[in-house]
């Protein structure tokens, strides 16, 4: 089973996404701070991280950046999931590390879920 860690702080995202996810065969583990995902990844690596930009306490590009730079993280496929749009926001995303940029109100949570999936098996051949 994939198993993804999603990073958003709204409760109500976080209730969408793991029920849409369990339903397509995917574990989902959910923290809001960045050293919430460091103990997660060292307890159990996640095949993919699904990170929001834009956190309450937090700015899920400096995570990015973060992650791309601790040895415990830096091979995990991070893919931006947000609200916040914009060229030059995906640019930068994409500069830091991140795989791909998935815009919330542009996909269910189960296309989501069918993308982190694919995501998945390019990066396995």
């Amino acid at each position: 089973m994939i198993k993804v860690l999603l990073i958003e702080d709204d409760p109500s995202q976080i209730f969408i996404y793991e029920a849409a996810f369990a339903l397509n065969d995917l574990t989902t583990t959910s923290v809001a701070h960045f050293q919430e995902a460091l103990e997660k990844i060292k307890m159990d690596k996640p095949d993919i991280i699904l990170l929001d930009i834009v956190l309450s306490e937090d700015d899920g590009l400096v995570f990015l950046e973060k992650f791309k730079q601790n040895d415990l993280s830096k091979d995990i496929p991070v893919v931006m999931f947000t609200n916040s749009s914009g060229m030059e926001l995906q640019k930068k995303a994409f500069a830091l590390g991140a795989l791909d940029f998935i815009i919330k109100s542009q996909a269910t949570p189960s296309e989501t879920a069918e993308k982190i999936k694919k995501i998945l098996e390019k990066l396995e051949r």
